[in-house]
């Protein structure tokens, strides 16, 4: 078994991320448990304050709770601030099998989230030794954490299935050796027609890759990448949800090349001339239209 250690500023998105990742694998019939760094603050670390001495036990002690949980069968993800290097290293060197995600946020993000009220009471000096305010976050280096999520720019779903794959990616978890058909486009934006075709291919039992280009800001591209990336998402959500759905961005693709005989091919959806006429430039500039 292995440990998802989840690390990053307050309120940049290690929870919710944690939960939704414990979510998906137990949908898969896995034993998961999730330590919080609130939540065990509460009850088991109650008797620790927030200075460094304290702070550090408090991950030395979920740091062999997790080793335990994970030889006896058990998927642990956790979610602490884990501000410090040393920090992290003892992780690695307790942990057998471990990932550390660094949840990438800008403080200016983190304050919006913050539904509690933390950063302005630490700003105000009301709460002593808050991280990112009077306490330190060791930026990660490359080779401190195994994946990075940027969670001030991409949506949940996304950074979800970026550490999912992740996982599969270095053999934490049995690829299932899925087959993926690609949709490439702008999607500016994503309409009826792109939802037509690419649920023609889902009804046919296949999984899908929505491959968004990364074009600039213009008038033709109205829309930035994570608005159409979140756009698609919840056009797709079901789909999404069940694990059918992949949405990535990729370059700003203009030519497709390939060899003979390479194990892929390209296909035209055929649909019908009421989807096929649906254009994107005239429902860009329909919108146009009504802002005037």
């Amino acid at each position: 078994m292995f440990t998802l250690w989840f690390m990053g500023l307050p309120c940049s998105g290690k929870t919710i991320l944690a939960k939704e990742v414990k979510s998906i694998l137990e949908d898969k019939g896995l034993i998961v448990v999730h330590l919080d760094g609130d939540y065990v603050r509460e009850g088991l670390n109650s008797d620790l304050k927030f200075g460094t001495i304290d702070r550090l036990e408090n991950i030395r002690r979920m740091g062999y709770v997790a080793q335990l949980l994970n030889e006896q069968g058990v998927i642990v993800v956790a979610s602490f601030i884990t501000p410090f290097e040393e920090m992290r290293q003892f992780l690695k060197d307790t942990i057998n099998k471990l990932s550390l995600v660094w949840v990438k946020c800008r403080v200016g993000d983190c304050k919006k989230r913050d539904v509690k009220g933390m950063w302005k009471l630490a700003a105000k000096g009301k709460i002593k030794n808050f991280t990112g305010v009077d306490g330190k976050f060791d930026k990660p280096a490359p080779e401190d954490c195994d994946i990075r999520v940027d969670s001030d720019i991409n949506s949940i779903t996304s950074c979800t299935n970026m550490i999912i794959s992740h996982l599969y990616l270095f053999k934490f978890m049995d690829y299932p050796g899925y087959n993926y058909s690609m949709f490439i486009g702008r999607y500016q934006p994503f309409h009826k027609g792109h939802k037509v075709l690419i649920e023609t291919v889902l009804n046919e039992g296949k999984n899908v890759c929505v491959a968004i280009r990364d074009t600039a800001k213009d008038k033709k591209n109205p829309y930035s990448t994570k608005e159409r990336q979140e756009m698609i998402e919840k056009s797709l959500e079901k789909w999404v949800k069940k694990g059918k759905v992949v949405v990535m961005i990729i370059p700003d693709v203009i030519e497709v090349c390939y060899g003979r005989k390479v194990g892929w091919g390209i296909r035209e959806i055929k649909v019908s001339k009421e989807i096929e006429a649906i254009s994107a430039t005239e429902i860009r500039s329909h919108k146009e239209g009504e802002k005037k």
